[in-house]
């Protein structure tokens, strides 16, 4: 069977973070094997790689549900600390674009039999808050996980808080949420061999 419904394995993979974490396309295309602690299940992305981090000089923590923990395994498994998502094309230094993922999407979405809206990746972002809502998670966390943070001058200078702990038990009520309504667990990606 196709797993990965017509994609790319990398870009099925891509596509999966970004419903189980609701991070930018970007940022979440730019990750690498070293940013993930798959025993923590936390994705530690420096600041540099976050939009919100080159402004704030703030990497970000993102704990990980066990969905995205099913997705990240095989690409750590093949790429290890590397960056997760290479270029289909194989040059070296080049990662898979936002580009390619949206017109991954949009082929996927005009494939005869697929009854699927046309859509973009930052509406998986939008449906990640509304949803996340919907499975009892506090605005403010919500905020928290998606760098929404307030920017105002007490949260800015004073708040040295990662709030971890409330991250993570919003995450568990988000993959909770997500076994409910899929039903099954996620699929697992598979990968072509290196």
């Amino acid at each position: 069977p196709d797993h990965n419904v017509g994609f790319w394995p990398e870009t099925a993979a891509c596509i999966r973070l970004l419903i189980c974490c609701g991070q930018r396309v970007r940022e979440t295309l730019r990750l690498e094997g070293k940013h993930i602690d798959l025993t923590e299940r936390v994705w530690r992305m420096p600041a540099d790689l976050s939009k919100t981090g080159k402004k704030t000089g703030k990497g970000h923590v993102i704990p990980l549900p066990k969905q995205a923990v099913e997705v990240l395994q095989p690409l750590i498994d093949q790429y290890g600390d590397s960056p997760l998502f290479p270029s289909r094309y194989g040059a070296k230094g080049v990662l898979l674009d936002d580009q390619s993922v949206m017109q991954a999407i949009s082929r996927w979405t005009e494939r005869e039999g697929v009854k699927c809206e046309a859509f973009q990746t930052r509406d998986i972002r939008r449906t990640w808050k509304s949803r996340t809502h919907d499975a009892g998670i506090d605005r403010f966390y919500r905020d928290m996980i998606q760098q929404h943070s307030k920017s105002d001058i007490g949260t800015v200078a004073y708040d040295r808080a990662e709030y971890l702990p409330q991250m993570r038990e919003a995450m568990a009520k988000w993959e909770a949420w997500l076994d409910r309504i899929t039903g099954e667990p996620a699929p697992v990606i598979h990968l072509a061999a290196a």
